[in-house]
């Protein structure tokens, strides 16, 4: 995934990683559940410092429903 300089803002950060819990979750509907949990964690980590909007409780929650 790139991230292009013009996007800095938290929101819009926010927004594109949650692009990695999406997939996160397409992987563990397919039964891939190592890259499952790679894309979740991937997420979560990059969302970990950002403010608190719906984009991060949906990788927090698909983090938390994968790791279960």
């Amino acid at each position: 995934m790139i991230i292009h300089e013009y996007m800095h803002h938290p929101i819009e950060l926010s927004f594109f990683y949650e692009g990695d819990a999406y997939a996160a979750r397409c992987y563990w509907v397919l039964g891939d559940k190592e890259e499952a949990l790679r894309y979740a964690q991937k997420a979560l980590d990059h969302i970990s410092q950002m403010p608190h909007t719906p984009y991060k409780d949906f990788i927090i929650e698909t983090y938390e429903w994968i790791m279960k």
